[in-house]
């Protein structure tokens, strides 16, 4: 944004709303126009006319009075606590277009600001490149710490405003805008729009009423928290001005203040000084029509490097501050006392946690939505944490064991899975899920690299002090811990067999391991399908031959109690039994092979059902208009003494003059190319006697996918050639589901 100098109009071409789109696709909840910022992304044609009528409300300096109405959602927090106001948080919702525009404004102002070095280094809401909240805790961490190693006094306040968003008045946000040298087009804008700021009040379904919004910030756009950042960059400013504050460090600097947003804490050498900068803080609120929540407001003393007793700071308004309570204060969601109540807070995080693994557990959510939700809503909870509290690794073993645990109650893992696959990434074999251990360091890593690359005076002094501190970066230590996991697991005899024999066909070519492993990317088996299969590769299930040879079960043989022939490995149960073989195995056959005939029926306009799982195909299927056959599991009688007559698929294309032979196999994972290879020779003698005797062209396609999921390099391509390419995914689905069922029934026996 150009500077009140220039005074140039901020141009809004395609190319910004485009951009402006993009980030507006990730905002999900609509205002009262109903539109997704989805739409506008897809819809690239309307760009250009909303470009267009953009420039001309910045030009004009109003918007339509539709662009300025909101809706708020009243969400009750606390059932048990009832209808009290108190007890409801407000969900803002902006129309489309009002984001759109005002988005562009909030990336135009903050590169105004952060070129004229306008964004105070206390302040670290909204900033950009910094980790907001975590910066404020580590600073506060070093000069507590700093206090209690030098034995020094320390005084603190922590301020909280009363509906701090609700209370400006529009008076001062139009000041600030001008105060920091906003370009007058936009300043105009602001003004006009002010006076018709609306919001619809809505809780369920029923809505409650319209409220003017006569003071604070229209919330809900991106514009909102970067005009309160500005609102609030005049009381750190005075603060600075006061020489007053503790000196942190070596370096002599005195610092008095930490602002996230609304959060302010204050910082004295003494009772005096902390009295005298809570004196301009409210002197400044009241200027400015904001109010103090005293009930969240408290001050605590340090002397000697230990607290102090207080009793508390009168006001200049006449309040009183009272002294924090034995429980702490929770400051920017940690508890403090005289330093962060370092044993109660894991605590509280970790119980917090396992609630979340718990509730996710129980629900009905696919395998990879459950990892997904587990690494974004409970691990989340623990990485806030990471670099705050000293988390010792115990504590974090800890909390992955009761991870396991809690998915081996809900079906999720199996008991005797390897432990080291459930942390690795889905494209490699693994589970997916992020382990705590991992998270904490990792995130300690990457902060120990912020703070060091940091130029801010106050971070540079966390770094001196090395609060977090780690040898490597985060980067490093996943590549380490991923390296010694894929060895961990390789080097194990039953959990990592199967995962060699894969990687193995893929280095000589033979498995395309992208597309092997996608029943695990994509993650919509159920948890306890997904947790049986992995079981499955792994060895892991409670056969015969694992009880006598692994466990040392006394009297147990390990035959297969099916056939009674050969031991009972899961390589034999889903692929091996000859007993089986003669039903179980032509079910899942059958099954995988349906797939592949409902698709050819769609393509050639046979009449076929309309869901693929509700197919079961004909013997003979033909088009309307006769020129396409396609027989399923039918002899062809040609020639004499062809022993494999009877292939699975043949489609005839009487337009091309061509057959096509397709074999259906679901084999063990380690003979997928050998199978594909038998297949072909096998039926490359029908295919001779079809030429000769019908004059036609003839194609062979084996397609054959492992009984555990493998597929092998060159199936895409066979699909390929009959035109359905996107049928990989379901077959691999069949055949492992197939072969749970097997195994299931088999080992039930």
């Amino acid at each position: 944004m150009t500077n009140v100098e220039k005074q140039n109009d901020l141009l809004i071409d395609v190319e910004m709303v485009r951009s402006g789109v993009r980030r507006l696709s990730n905002w999900k909840a609509p205002g009262p126009d109903g539109v997704v910022g989805f739409w506008f992304k897809k819809l690239t044609a309307v760009h250009a006319a909303m470009a267009e009528n953009l420039q001309l409300c910045l030009e004009k300096g109003k918007v339509p009075l539709w662009m300025v109405k909101g809706r708020t959602v009243l969400i009750q927090k606390d059932p048990a606590k009832g209808t009290v106001a108190s007890n409801y948080r407000p969900i803002a919702c902006l129309p489309i277009m009002w984001k759109l525009l005002t988005g562009m404004f909030a990336e135009a102002i903050y590169d105004h600001l952060d070129d004229q070095k306008l964004l105070p280094e206390e302040q670290k809401g909204c900033i950009k490149k910094s980790r907001g909240t975590k910066d404020q805790l580590l600073i506060d961490k070093a000069i507590t710490k700093d206090a209690r190693l030098k034995c020094r006094s320390l005084n603190m306040a922590w301020v909280d405003y009363k509906k701090a968003y609700d209370m400006v008045p529009h008076s001062w946000i139009l000041e600030a805008v001008s105060m920091f040298g906003l370009a007058d087009n936009v300043c105009n804008l602001l003004s006009q729009s002010m006076n018709h700021w609306k919001t619809m009040l809505t809780a369920g379904d029923q809505t409650l009423g319209t409220v003017d919004i006569k003071r604070g910030i229209f919330q809900g756009d991106s514009l909102s928290p970067l005009l309160f950042i500005m609102i609030m960059t005049p009381l750190s400013m005075i603060l600075k001005d006061e020489n007053k504050g503790y000196k942190l460090g070596n370096s002599g600097n005195l610092v008095n203040h930490l602002l996230f947003m609304d959060d302010l804490k204050l910082y004295g050498k003494s009772q005096d000084e902390i009295d005298a900068l809570l004196g301009l803080v409210q002197e400044y609120s009241n200027d400015i029509g904001m109010q103090f929540g005293m009930d969240k407001c408290a001050v605590l003393g340090i002397k000697k490097g230990k607290r102090v007793e207080c009793t508390g700071v009168e006001l200049p308004s006449g309040d009183m501050m009272n002294e924090v309570d034995d429980e702490g204060y929770k400051y920017l969601g940690v508890l403090q006392d005289a330093v962060a109540k370092n044993r109660e807070m894991k605590e509280k995080v970790g119980k917090e946690y396992l609630r979340r693994v718990k509730l996710l557990s129980k629900s009905k959510l696919y395998a990879g939505n459950l990892v997904r939700g587990i690494n974004a809503w409970a691990v989340g909870v623990i990485r806030y944490s990471a670099g705050i509290l000293d988390w010792t690794c115990h504590e974090l073993k800890k909390l992955d064991t009761k991870t396991r645990k809690i998915l081996t109650m809900a079906g999720a893992f199996n008991r005797k899975s390897s432990t080291v696959r459930l942390y690795r990434k889905r494209n490699e074999g693994g589970k997916g899920l992020i382990s705590i251990e991992d998270c904490v360091r990792c995130e300690e890593a990457n902060l120990s690299q912020y703070v060091r690359n940091s130029e801010e005076w106050l971070l540079k002094e966390v770094a001196e002090m090395d609060l977090v501190s780690s040898a490597e970066t985060g980067e490093d230590y996943k590549k380490r811990i991923d390296l010694e996991r894929k060895e961990a697991l390789k080097s194990k005899p039953l959990h990592g067999k199967f995962l060699n024999i894969v990687d193995e066909l893929a280095e000589e070519g033979d498995v395309d391991l992208n597309r092997s492993w996608q029943w695990l990317k994509g993650g919509f088996l159920t948890k306890a399908s997904e947790s049986y299969i992995m079981a499955a590769q792994e060895q892991a299930l409670s056969t015969r031959w694992r009880k006598s040879t692994i466990e040392g079960v006394e009297g147990e043989d390990g035959l297969c109690r099916v056939c009674g022939k050969w031991f009972e490995t899961v390589k034999h149960v889903v692929s091996g039994c000859n007993e089986l073989a003669k039903k179980q195995y032509q079910i899942r056959h059958d099954k995988m092979g349906s797939r592949v005939h409902w698709e050819l029926c769609r393509k050639y306009g046979i009449e076929c059902s309309d869901k693929w799982f509700n197919h079961l195909p004909s013997s003979v299927s033909r088009s309307k208009d006769g020129l396409y056959e396609i027989f399923w599991n039918r002899k062809i009688l040609v020639g004499r003494g062809i022993e494999f007559n009877k292939p699975d698929v043949i489609v005839v294309d009487r337009a091309a003059k061509k057959w096509t032979i397709i074999d259906f196999c679901v084999p063990w994972d380690g003979n997928v190319k050998a199978r594909e290879d038998e297949k072909m020779e096998k039926d490359s003698t029908l295919a001779t006697e079809i030429r000769s005797t019908f004059r036609v062209q003839t194609e062979s396609i084996p397609i054959v996918i492992g009984a555990l999921g493998i597929v092998p390099k060159r199936l895409p391509g066979f699909l390929k050639s009959l035109e359905i390419p996107y049928v990989i995914g379901y077959m691999q689905t069949c055949a492992l589901l197939g072969s749970q069922r097997i195994l299931k029934n088999a080992l039930n026996i």
